[in-house]
């Protein structure tokens, strides 16, 4: 690597054509080259890598292919490296690949076309294909010395720290106001699209209220169809049971729907696509509620407002008595000191309902029920005509940043929770927005517009494809920005609850992570003294599957084949690296299940991607 490339300067395209032709023109001989020399820095690298194998693999620069139909495959596979995107532009095929990470970093994209397919501006698995893509880049060069492969990955592993940088210079940025209804306002911008913030209010903020009023301005907004994975739908309906607010607490139960809560949806389904207040301490059954009477007008601002008087409910839309309940009989203090108090989010776990897509202005709680003509008046001034309310204001006309104060000086102060104010790790790297993550972490499904696909196992192909970078070329920066994005996997997971973690990782495809486990445990053993990596590594423990499988109990029948593969062959990296003997016993376990048991003559393992009954 030049120095130019080692401080992350990117080579001029016809500078490197001019001073790489003669090899480039050349590589029509490259079949009948012997074995190339090491490279530099490359050796170390690999040493690492493989620090404490008893038996390692030939390097690809000690291996020849005589003449055969593996040389000619090889070859063409070559060819396609060498060539893809432009014959004369050596770096239009890792433009394309890079368009969409630049276009999620904010960076300019140099007008480059997406590769298409599931490598599209939209899909929901963009990205993984440049982490293959810098893999056969690292071993091509590895086993042919070609200058040419080595170029195009310095290229790509240049630009993907640069995106990275960009990410978490974004991510220092205090969240910002917009113009509100009256002042500024708090721009929520919903998921799947959008970042996924949202607001925490005190703990306990509605209890012991009996009477109340709750009070906000909302503009309602709707994705851009060209923009989301499945635009065959209606966009208006990803906000489908999205929160305004929601009070309560979360099910005993933990991954199970709240019992007690009190929200405010946007919108309830396609059928009643009305907005809807409800409350409840025995979960979706037993739920009291005061639904409108016609949606919410999108990109217009409305005020809306719920009152509790006695054991009467009502709605107000715009100062309107939209509808009314005389058995309204639960109110907030029948939610006891609720410890989960959101705007812009429901209780946990959300699943596939997105994150609320509206601006908000004027958020105000009061300890009674206001009436019409009080109600009516906060369409004029915000404070309306008794001066504001008693328990919680949030006006969001502060300064941008993670703070939404509390005007009425009770010093109920929330806190924005967004992808800004430094509060997240800077190592983040994806061509997609952290949001897929995020709804993961809330047992999101995979499929069409409003779920996800395999965020983690997109990871790990980028995370594979930065170390045959660094282990097969000696490329520094790949390692650098590896180092980052295992701190970031680390900081979103080693805080999680293991009944969390084990939920995620038996979700169906959804859940699937690759072996990003084994890229963790890699990374660990090229920077040893960073024992979290190891630990990052473990916490994708299936322990649906691991300790049966431990135990040599074969419960494989009817699991996802692509899913489960891979975090064996992670668990025996981190093996190598922790030596925990259960590690070991559960890949070679793993190996007895699958190889005399399921291997069909073809080589084929499962029938639709799926592992079926043991010996048949």
């Amino acid at each position: 690597m030049s120095s130019d490339q080692a401080n992350g300067r990117l080579p001029d395209r016809r500078e490197f054509l001019k001073t790489t032709g003669a090899i480039t023109a050349g590589t029509a001989l490259f079949p009948y080259l012997g074995c190339v020399p090491g490279f530099g820095g490359a050796e170390e690298a690999r040493a690492a890598a493989e620090a404490g194998w008893v038996v390692r693999p030939f390097p690809l620069d000690r291996v020849c292919l005589g003449e055969s139909i593996f040389r000619e495959k090889r070859d063409r596979m070559l060819n396609y490296a060498r060539n893809y995107g432009s014959g004369e532009d050596i770096y239009a095929g890792p433009d394309r690949l890079l368009s969409i990470f630049k276009a999620n970093a904010g960076l300019d994209t140099k007008g480059a076309e997406p590769v298409g397919s599931w490598e599209n501006a939209t899909g929901y698995l963009r990205g993984h294909y440049a982490g293959h893509f810098m893999s056969m880049l690292a071993q091509a060069y590895s086993g042919t010395g070609d200058e040419v492969f080595k170029a195009k990955l310095d290229y790509m592993v240049a630009a993907l720290a640069e995106c990275q940088e960009a990410l978490g210079a974004a991510a220092q940025i205090p969240t910002p106001r917009v113009d509100g209804r009256y002042g500024t306002a708090l721009n929520l911008s919903g998921s799947p699209i959008g970042l996924a913030e949202h607001v925490r209010l005190p703990r306990g903020i509605v209890s012991g209220l009996t009477d109340f009023t709750i009070a906000f301005w909302i503009k309602p907004e709707t994705y851009d169809r060209e923009a989301v994975s499945d635009p065959r739908r209606d966009t208006v309906e990803l906000t489908n049971r999205s929160a305004v607010f929601s009070f309560g607490s979360p099910n005993p139960e933990f991954s199970e729907p709240p019992l007690a809560h009190m929200y405010f949806t946007v919108r309830v389904s396609d059928e009643q696509p009305v907005p809807r207040f409800a409350i409840t301490t025995s979960g979706e059954e037993g739920e009291e509620r005061l639904d409108g009477i016609e949606p919410l007008p999108i990109g217009n601002w409305t005020h809306i407002a719920v009152t509790k008087s006695g054991e009467k409910g009502a709605l107000f839309v715009n100062g309107v008595l939209v509808a009314e309940e005389p058995d309204l009989a639960l109110s907030p203090s029948d939610l006891g000191s609720t410890p989960d108090n959101w705007l812009g989010r429901h209780q946990f776990p959300q699943r596939n309902v997105s994150y609320l897509n509206a601006a908000l202005d004027e958020f105000q709680i009061y300890g009674r029920a206001l009436d019409g003509e009080e109600i009516l008046a906060l369409q004029d001034r915000a404070e309306g005509i008794s001066g504001g309310p008693d328990v919680a204001w949030y006006r969001f006309d502060e300064a941008d940043g993670p703070t939404a104060e509390d005007s009425t000086g009770n010093g109920r102060d929330g806190t924005v929770i967004a992808p800004t104010d430094g509060r997240r790790h800077p190592g983040f790297l994806s061509a997609y927005p952290e949001t897929q993550f995020i709804r993961l972490e809330e047992f999101a499904r995979y499929g069409g517009s409003q779920g996800i696909w395999a965020p983690y196992y997109t990871l790990h192909k980028i995370m594979a494809g930065l170390i045959d970078a660094h282990v097969h070329t000696g490329n520094g920066q790949a390692l650098e920005v590896l180092t980052g994005i295992g701190d970031w996997v680390h900081s979103r997971l080693a805080h999680l609850p293991q009944e969390q973690l084990d939920r995620m990782w038996d979700i169906y495809i959804a859940g699937e992570y690759g072996g990003v486990n084994e890229s963790l445990a890699h990374l660990h053993a090229l920077r040893p003294e960073k024992e979290e990596y190891l630990e990052a590594a473990r916490c994708f423990d299936n322990r649906n599957l691991f300790p049966p499988t431990v135990r040599n109990e074969d419960v494989l029948e009817g699991r996802h084949a692509n899913q489960h593969i891979p975090q064996f062959t992670g668990y025996l990296r981190i093996y190598e690296q922790g030596h925990q003997e259960d590690y070991f016993a559960a890949a070679r376990n793993f190996w007895g299940m699958i190889v005399p048991h399921r291997t069909y003559s073809h080589g084929g393992v499962g029938v639709g991607e799926m592992l079926r009954e043991r010996g048949v």
